[in-house]
């Protein structure tokens, strides 16, 4: 329900400050072990109840739903709440609160598209503070497509139920399935690997990700077995550890929308900044070169060559 993108970007937003406050803590001597996957593995049968539960999300109609976040990191345990609301036309806006214990506050990650433009509003404790990021719902399809996310295209298509498995299955090796219990009712679990060329994108072009790249080894999506809509999504990391899980609850087919939910307008004198400043910005802040970048951007302008002198003449 969450996309892709929105979720890697308010995972590198919120990783920042607890990353660079832990960057001098003693690595682990030994490796993690590899990972038990638990279910079987048929990729067929994978592949099956997949294209069943995108079936049964229809991006066309009106849907809305509370979110549980956790996520687990360095042996701290954050938590996230907020709502996700999508118009049924393209227009979705997705608003999520996060705990984080060692930065002593909040974050709050806003993220609304209008049916024009892409809006993400990051707001996280000191240093990193407030970024407003506007960006063309085009553009944001072109980013996503360059990362490999497969967003499908439409721009306003990205956070419903079926454009995120769509996403996902460009990054993600679905082969195996597990029965589970969802809330006392019977589920399953599809989960697959992350690619080499998925990771290898996700690295090169976000900052922190060589590190989310990791702990996003392993994706699982949870389906409900009666009606296979999709109600969760959990990421595991190398070892076999949950690094996040995303759950989607109180799911309502049938909500009523005030006038202004799809819009976000920014208030006098608010910064708006391009997503590619505000990567830059993310990028020099975890360590990813992003100041040697912004210093080519922002170097002054050559002053404009002048025109050739003609050759003295001689008297005549």
């Amino acid at each position: 329900m969450a996309s892709t993108r929105f979720l890697t970007l308010l995972l590198a937003g919120a990783l920042a400050v607890p990353t660079a406050a832990l960057a001098q803590e003693p690595k682990p001597a030994t490796p993690a072990p590899a990972p038990k996957v638990e279910g079987k593995k048929d990729a067929a049968e994978a592949e099956g109840i997949l294209k069943k539960c995108m079936e049964a999300s229809d991006s066309k109609k009106p849907m809305s739903c509370d979110l549980d976040l956790t996520v687990n990191i360095m042996g701290m345990t954050m938590k996230g709440a907020g709502k996700l609301s999508m118009s049924g036309d393209g227009k979705s806006r997705n608003d999520l609160s996060m705990d984080i214990p060692m930065a002593g506050g909040k974050t709050r990650t806003l993220a609304v598209l209008d049916g024009t433009n892409f809006w993400l509003v990051q707001e996280m404790p000191p240093p990193i503070g407030k970024h407003t990021i506007k960006s063309a719902a085009a553009e944001m399809e072109t980013l996503n497509k360059k990362m490999g996310m497969g967003m499908p295209s439409g721009g306003g298509s990205s956070q419903d139920p079926a454009s995120q498995l769509h996403n996902m299955k460009q990054m993600y090796a679905f082969d195996t399935v597990e029965e589970i219990d969802l809330d006392g009712k019977p589920g399953y679990a599809v989960s697959g690997e992350l690619s080499k060329t998925a990771a290898e994108k996700l690295s090169k072009d976000m900052p922190g990700a060589g590190m989310m790249a990791a702990m996003m080894k392993r994706c699982r999506i949870l389906i409900s077995k009666s009606d296979f809509r999709m109600m969760g999504m959990e990421m595991v990391g190398t070892g076999g550890e949950k690094f996040m899980t995303m759950m989607y609850k109180n799911i309502n087919n049938d909500p009523k929308f005030a006038a202004d939910t799809f819009t976000y307008v920014p208030k006098e004198g608010e910064k708006v900044e391009t997503m590619d400043q505000f990567m830059r910005s993310m990028g020099a802040f975890m360590g990813g070169g992003g100041d040697e970048d912004e210093d080519e951007d922002e170097a002054p302008a050559k002053p404009a060559a002048k025109p050739a002198s003609k050759p003295a003449q001689k008297p005549g």
